[in-house]
């Protein structure tokens, strides 16, 4: 998407947008490479998500961030 902005993009790759459950909407014609970035976007959100159950699983505390990140994302 040649007109999204370097600054709107590094604000997507936080994924604060998840965690506040608000929505990302991106239009324009195709061929523009909007697909490309929704599913970058979602390889990362799985990927962070992820490693924090890892995590949490090696810390004994599995079901408690499972449940935060369900209640995050319901």
């Amino acid at each position: 998407m040649p007109s999204l902005r370097r600054d709107v993009l590094a604000h997507l790759a936080t994924g604060t947008f998840v965690a506040k459950a608000e929505s990302v909407i991106m239009l324009g014609p195709p061929g523009i490479g909007m697909t490309y970035l929704r599913i970058g976007r979602g390889v990362k959100a799985a990927s962070n998500w992820i490693a924090r159950l890892q995590a949490a699983h090696q810390a004994g505390r599995h079901d408690a961030e499972l449940k935060k990140i369900r209640a995050a994302t319901s």
